[in-house]
């Protein structure tokens, strides 16, 4: 079978019209990005079979090679996850053709693996995109590089990137192993839908070995996955549970370790700009960095929440050309501030100061500078945003979570669509203020409560909606009025008491 497809493409290939519209061109498949994955599957499949083969289909698959260079190298000249399978692409394409200066161009050209992972890859080993799908192609795609060229063609600090782009994103991990979709990510992601990238890792990568594995190692039935160089692709197979991948049989360990007893502790990233508190049951992310490109959500100084089994998560994004992505990137759907009813445009914030217990970020957007302080407390955490700007500017507080969001009385609430996620939101009453204060708590049995303090002049709101990645109904609770000069928010969670 194989001798039959490689013949058939190596003597068809050019016969095919070069086409493609959203992402560069091909010959065979929609784009650049699906030829090269399928021409790394083909001529890896090639070079695997080696003597098996006969001399009669090495020389069409170099034939192939070489038209695929054709198709691909014009196109290579971005830091960008398409561009890494492209790189991973003419690597193969070089091994099989011995063309040394292909090669060189995969390996140190400007838009090179080395590059990809030096440009691409923050030190502390997350991708620049930042939502964990993005992150794993990534990974997969310059794993394959590995495969073809080997370590050496990576040594030092690219190298070292690469292995912490696999040990990385355990950190970021809520307790039960989901990964916050940040940005353009799908919401419905855990380590264990990329364990096999980690057992791959643990066999190619220098110092990964089997224990880089023991965080992706995950109980939850899921498809077969197939490892031919595309990111995670479920095969035919039933759903099992345990490690059944074609990367932990090529390349797993017998024996994966027990996942270490420390567990997870505070830390912050300065490169992809994300800070993570840890205390007793809460996890508080906070997110400030640098601007992640065509997948960023513009959300600056969003806060993402796991108490017990309550979570405030990033929604992460449902297909691109789905009604409700509008709403899954939009301000309101964040735990964010809206400054002058207006998106965020693209820019970078900074972290001010950290440690084990309090986090503080600021960035300036929209004409206000905002600081926001997160610090966790003996029962819960505080949020306290500080905000300067000119005087009248319009400001909201938007804050979501798991469940419908409780509060005595209120007047009924309709919002107009607009660009900021408004239409989205469903049975919106206001939230009484008493004494300058709202209280609301979630209908949850691990919610907090919420107190919130309003400037003069503000109202509170309460909304639900949808899209929530636990599957449960999205709370949604604003504040929005007039600012002052300079205007405190000051927001204090409150861990339910046990019941005895």
């Amino acid at each position: 079978m194989l001798t039959a497809i490689v013949t058939h493409y190596a003597t068809h290939y050019s016969a095919y019209e070069l086409h493609g519209v959203n992402v560069g061109k091909a010959r065979v498949t929609p784009q650049n990005l699906d030829e090269s994955i399928w021409a790394i599957g083909i001529l890896r499949s090639v070079r695997w079979a080696g003597p098996l083969l006969s001399p009669a289909v090495h020389d069409a698959a170099r034939s192939l090679a070489a038209e695929v260079t054709a198709v691909l190298e014009p196109q290579l000249g971005m830091i960008h996850n398409i561009h890494c399978w492209i790189v991973a692409a003419l690597a193969e394409c070089a091994v099989t053709t011995d063309n040394e200066r292909l090669l060189s161009t995969a390996v140190d050209g400007p838009f090179g693996a080395r590059n990809q992972l030096l440009e691409g890859m923050h030190p502390e080993g997350l991708w620049f995109e930042i939502n964990p799908h993005y992150h794993f192609y990534t990974v997969n795609a310059l794993l394959s590089f590995v495969e073809t060229v080997g370590t050496q063609a990576l040594s030092g600090e690219p190298l070292s990137r690469l292995r912490r782009a696999v040990s990385a994103p355990a950190q970021l991990a809520y307790s039960d192993g989901r990964i916050p979709a940040y940005g353009d990510g799908w919401p419905d992601t855990f380590l264990g839908t990329f364990a096999q990238t980690a057992e791959v890792a643990s066999a190619l990568l220098p110092g990964a070995g089997p224990e880089i594995v023991a965080d992706y190692v995950d109980d939850r039935p899921a498809p077969v996955q197939l490892w031919a160089g595309a990111n995670h692709v479920g095969g035919p197979a039933p759903r099992r549970s345990g490690r059944y991948s074609v990367g932990a049989l090529l390349y797993g360990a017998d024996t994966i370790p027990d996942r270490g007893a420390a567990g997870a502790s505070s830390f912050v990233w300065p490169g992809p700009g994300i800070g993570v508190l840890r205390g007793a049951g809460v996890r508080l992310g906070l997110r400030f960095g640098p601007d992640a490109g065509w997948h960023d959500h513009h959300d600056k100084l969003a806060v993402d929440v796991e108490l017990g089994t309550w979570r405030s998560l990033d929604l992460g994004t449902s297909g691109y050309g789905a009604a409700i992505t509008r709403w899954m990137r939009s301000q309101v759907a964040h735990n964010v501030v809206v400054v002058g009813d207006a998106d965020q445009p693209k820019h970078a914030g900074e972290l001010v100061e950290f440690d084990d217990g309090s986090l503080v970020a600021r960035s300036t957007w929209n004409g206000a500078e905002v600081r926001r302080t997160l610090g966790l407390t003996q029962d819960g955490w505080t949020d306290e945003m500080d905000i300067v700007c000119e005087p009248g500017t319009t400001l909201e507080w938007v804050f979501h979570g798991d469940g419908v969001v409780l509060a005595a009385g209120g007047d009924a609430l309709e919002f107009t669509d607009d660009d900021l996620g408004h239409g989205w939101l469903a049975d919106v009453r206001t939230i009484p203020a008493v004494r300058g204060r709202v209280s609301v708590r979630w209908d949850h049995e691990d919610a907090p409560g919420l107190d919130l303090e309003l400037p003069p002049g503000w109202s509170a709101y309460r909304a639900r909606a949808d899209a929530n990645p636990t599957g449960l109904l999205l709370g949604v609770v604003g504040a929005k009025g007039p600012a002052e000069a300079r205007t405190i928010l000051r927001a204090r969670f409150t861990r339910r008491r046990s019941r005895s």
